[in-house]
């Protein structure tokens, strides 16, 4: 029996840092892509993400040249676009409610919840101060963290670092 896929949601500041190759964001983000190309893991994504990622506010936006990349890597199949329905919206408000979220980040907290994704990555430090703090639809806590780093092995020992 194959083993079961990790599935790392991504909202859509991972999105706008791999493709503007952020100094301070590729090197995580790749690591996730290079995992995911791997077959290790599935990267779930809000459908919004596709034109959310476009102008974002304070951020460097995409260009149209950029739009066969983009495409190319949102056609890729460990990619896993959600769409976003009333459950999604109506937790979403809340969380605003709750929490001072953004709208928009509030739909994408809402959508991992929805589909029981324990791991989300960000790079918002709002966001990433609500780690830990919501359960999950199955009943798990959402972990909201800075998408995975790299290992590094000891060269003394091999162990990872």
């Amino acid at each position: 029996m194959a083993k079961k896929k990790e599935r790392i949601y991504w909202d859509s500041d991972c999105f706008l840092g791999f493709f503007n190759r952020e100094e301070e964001k590729i090197k995580r983000c790749q690591y996730i892509v290079d995992k995911a190309e791997m077959g290790k893991i599935e990267i779930i994504h809000s459908v919004i993400t596709l034109t959310e990622v476009i102008k974002m506010k304070n951020r460097p936006h995409l260009k149209e040249e950029q739009e066969e990349e983009i495409r190319d890597f949102v056609d890729n199949d460990f990619l896993v676009p959600a769409n976003v329905d009333e459950w999604i919206g109506t937790l979403g408000r809340q969380l605003i409610w709750k929490h001072n979220t953004w709208p928009k980040d509030s739909i994408h907290v809402a959508t991992a919840i929805y589909h029981n994704i324990s791991v989300m990555n960000t790079f918002d430090d709002k966001l990433l101060g609500l780690n830990g703090q919501l359960k999950l639809r199955n009943g798990g806590t959402l972990t909201i963290s800075l998408p995975e780093l790299p290992k590094q092995r000891s060269i003394f020992n091999g162990e990872e670092i």
